[in-house]
Order: structure tokens, then sequence, then C-alpha cells
């Protein structure tokens, strides 16, 4: 009995918070696919030959404005390609779980450089690194992560197109300011030679459309800011300032031509006539009393202190916005019983330990045969 009892009372301690976390874990919607705009695109020349004047020298150095260049000579990496993902391409919190890159090939331009893509090997690698305009510069190329990367598949018989599948680097596209590097996977030997060439998005008359990119996410929920609205509440557009409150106008009728009471006719009033102010002997004032300072202050003429004091909405914060933390939903409502079992947990354990060990006297002897 004993054992039973002890059982059931580490089989509680150990539900109780592997239950809420199965219940409490934040609930998250379909996956969404969407295209994606690249931004900077840049390629890099590491074959270049500089002399001690700051003069470099490559046989990359002539190749059409507008283009974008992988390949390897004689076994060494010589061009690379980096593209920018924007910051707003995924939004904030949000899960990657996938998405595609296609490159269609420009194989028939007069002068790309171009060579045998079918012998390509290409492979993305992650980078946070910063990407800047480059074309064919000196720069130095940003490094990718190639511990994680997606390898290219070649499309066509000869190759037009590499497509990547980036669920491998899925993980790291979850991280804000991730881009892409296009380089050379698995370089052979020195007879390795091959050079893949595709547009960028700012090239004129391109023959070939460039690369497009489509990444799949877990929309994620990012805390909001909450507005005050126009009464005061919660609930206002981003950055909108609370409607003061106004005063109700006076009547705008003339007192010289307000209805007298009683019926017939309105009978003109003549305004009143102050008294003539007597100069020898001019009446003595108090001294005036500054009033006590009241919630009003600050509020603009012709506005009195309960429009502007008790009743107006209250504003927190430097900004006029009430910071606001993203609420949790539960998958399931489960969640309401932790208590309960929380609470018969304790009473077990409670129960186990309090329990009165038997002694001597409460042994009972065995039956004599």
């Amino acid at each position: 009995m004993r054992r039973t009892s002890a059982l059931v009372v580490a089989a509680v301690i150990v539900a109780t918070p592997v239950t809420a976390y199965a219940v409490t874990r934040p609930a998250q919607g379909p996956a969404v696919s969407a295209p994606v705009t690249l931004g900077i695109e840049s390629w890099y020349d590491l074959s270049s030959t500089c002399v001690s004047t700051g003069v470099c020298v490559s046989p990359n150095m002539f190749l059409p404005k507008g283009t974008l260049h992988v390949s390897v000579s004689a076994g060494a990496l010589s061009t690379l390609t980096a593209l920018q993902i924007p910051a707003t391409a995924v939004p904030r919190g949000s899960t990657v779980t996938g998405g595609t890159l296609k490159v269609p090939l420009d194989t028939l331009s007069a002068g790309n450089g171009s060579a045998t893509p079918e012998l390509s090997h290409v492979e993305i690698c992650p980078t946070t690194e910063q990407i800047t305009a480059n074309a064919g510069g000196t720069a130095p190329a940003p490094t990718g992560n190639c511990s994680v990367k997606a390898l290219a598949t070649i499309v066509g018989t000869p190759a037009t197109e590499l497509d990547f599948d980036l669920t491998p680097i899925a993980a790291a596209l979850s991280t804000p300011g991730t881009n892409l590097v296009l380089t050379a996977a698995d370089i052979g030997t020195q007879s390795d030679t091959w050079h893949v060439v595709f547009s960028s998005n700012d090239r004129t008359s391109p023959p070939t459309a460039p690369p497009s990119l489509s990444l799949t996410y877990i929309p994620g929920r990012p805390a909001t800011a909450a507005q005050p609205g126009a009464d005061g509440g919660i609930g206002g557009p981003l950055g909108a300032a609370p409607a003061k409150p106004t005063k109700k106008p006076p009547s705008t009728v003339p007192a010289a031509t307000q209805p007298a009471p009683g019926p017939g006719p309105a009978v003109a009033i003549p305004p009143a006539v102050p008294p003539a102010a007597d100069t020898a002997n001019p009446p003595v004032t108090a001294p005036s009393v500054a009033a006590p300072p009241s919630s009003a202050a600050g509020a603009p003429a012709g506005t009195d202190a309960g429009a502007n004091g008790a009743d107006a909405p209250v504003v927190l914060g430097g900004h006029g916005t009430l910071a606001a933390e993203s609420r949790r939903t539960y998958d399931y409502p489960a969640v309401f019983l932790l208590p309960f079992l929380l609470g018969i947990g304790i009473f077990g354990i409670g129960r186990h330990l309090t329990r009165p060990v038997p002694g001597p006297d409460d042994v009972e002897p065995a039956p004599a045969r």
C-alpha cells in the first residue's frame, strides 16, 4: 500500500510541470509561404592580383554590369555572390520552416563569363554579416556559416536554372539580419573549372529573370503597444494622441435681443452701464492669492478645469502609449486544472509524510498453526 501511495505522489509531482508546459505553450497558426524581394545583391572577385601601386587586375574585371557570379578556376574559388534578405521579409517573432531560391542562369549573353554550368556545384550558406553594394570589387567578401547549407539542384540539360531548398538553413533564417552567401561546394582538383552567371534585379534588359526567393514561416505573436483611445481608454491608433474634451460654447444670442419673459414680442434691453469710477476715493482691493496647482495646469485658454482636470484622460509614459504585454493563449482549457493537481500532490505528500509509523505493539502476532 505504501509503495502504491509513493508511486502516485511521484507521478503527480512529475506530471504537474509537464502538464503546465503542454497547456501553456503559445498556440501557433498555420504556416505562411510568401515571396521575398531581395535587397542588396553583390558579387566579389577573389582572383584579383593587386600591385604595390594599388592597381588590381583580374580576368573577371570586364564582366557585364548587372550580372552576378559564382565560379571556380583551376580548383580555387574565384567569385561568389551575397544576397541580402530585408529585415521586413518575415514578421518579427516568426519561425522560418523552409523556403526556395530559384536562380535562372544566363548562358547565352556574349562575354558574360559563363562556362560549363552543368558541372557547377553551388551551395548557400547563411551569414549574419552585413551586405554592402559591390560589383566585383576588392571589398572583403562576407563569410558564410557553411556548417549548415543548402545545395543547388541543376535544372535542364544544358543547365538553365539552379534551385535551392532552404529547409536545411531554415533555423538560421529565423534570426533577423541573416543573409545568403552563394559559394562553391566541395571544390575538387585543379582541373575543376566552371562559372555560373545570373542577372541582378537592377540589370537593364536582362535576358533572364533575377533570383526569386520564397520563405515559409509560422507567424509569431510579438508584443504590441496599446494606445489610449478617444475616450481615454485603450485601443486608439498607434501614435494617436488622446482626444481633448471640449467645452460647450456659451450662447451666441446677444443680451440686447434675448426674448423677454412672458407672451408678447421681444423687447430690446439696453446694456447695463457701469457706474463711473470714483477717482478721488479709489476702492481698496485685497491682495491676490495664488490658486493651488490643479490637474488642469497647462490647459489651453478658454477651457475650464473640469474639462481638463478630473475628466481628462490619463496618459502614462512619455509618448502617450501604454505598454501592453502580449497575452499568451492556451491550446487547451486544461490549464485551469493545474491548481487542483497541485493541491492533490501536496495532499498526497503530506499524508504520506505524516502517517504514523507502526510500533512493535501494533503488529498483530501470526496465528498459531
